[in-house]
């Protein structure tokens, strides 16, 4: 703890987390997990695009 006393500290000062980037890839890797079966890249690319797509929009309203 005392090798890591100054990071732990300025943790309380500042108010930014590394939580969204955490959860969008962890969407990301459960979709890749799930769907093994997509032909190529461009597929699983517009996949994830439609799935933030629609997670922005429940945000927003």
């Amino acid at each position: 703890m005392v090798r890591w006393s100054k990071g732990i500290l300025n943790s309380f000062d500042c108010p930014y987390t590394n939580g969204f980037t955490e959860g969008s890839n962890n969407k990301i890797k459960v979709l890749k997990r799930n769907a093994y079966g997509y032909r190529n890249f461009h597929r699983f690319r517009n996949r994830i695009l439609h799935m933030f797509h629609h997670w922005a929009q429940k945000g927003a309203a």
